[in-house]
């Protein structure tokens, strides 16, 4: 199937599926998105999918904005991965999940030798995310982007050398989980 018929069949799961089931929408095109073996068709036609859902739907932009990051990761072009990885961690506060795009980037930033990176974006991602609230059982604090991004940017201070910046972090985030 060529990309003109992978848009054709894009366009009639949009009609069937929606705003109402985006996710089904998502879930449906990604294979035929994932067969594209060109890296700038494969992540222009998940653009025409992003502009679709993710208004209404940040976890589904923080999904398409992952996808088309390994995408450039896996071709190499790791200034376009960094990009997506950027427009994913624009949804922190949202509520979509960003923990796993913030590793991410953390670890491209510095194997690609832009380490000095890392400290201002983490701590620009855990200020934007909202810190935990009201009683909520363990497991789910700890699994929560603010704690998770939290320790995260605790341990770019230490690596700085910042250790009183990053107890105070590590604090912050240890009240959480009390």
């Amino acid at each position: 199937m060529d990309l003109a018929a992978k848009r054709d069949w894009a366009e009639s799961a949009w009609r069937l599926c929606g705003t109402e089931w985006s996710d089904l929408f998502v879930d449906v095109v990604s294979p035929m998105i994932d067969s594209i073996d060109e890296p700038g068709p494969r992540t222009a036609l998940w653009d025409e999918v992003y502009d679709r859902v993710a208004d209404g739907r940040p976890d589904l932009g923080v999904e398409i904005r992952t996808a088309q990051a390994r995408i450039w990761e896996a071709a190499g072009q790791m200034e376009r991965a960094y990009q997506c990885w950027e427009l994913a961690l624009g949804y922190a506060g949202s509520g979509a999940p960003v923990q796993h795009a913030a590793v991410a980037a953390a670890t491209l930033l510095s194997s690609g030798g832009r380490g000095d990176l890392v400290l201002p974006m983490l701590e620009s991602t855990w200020d934007r995310l909202e810190r935990p609230s009201g009683p909520r059982a363990i497991q789910f604090a700890r699994a929560d982007d603010w704690v998770m991004v939290g320790r995260l940017y605790a341990e770019a201070l230490r690596e700085a050398g910042r250790g009183r910046d990053a107890e105070m972090v590590e604090t912050q985030v240890a009240s959480v989980l009390r």
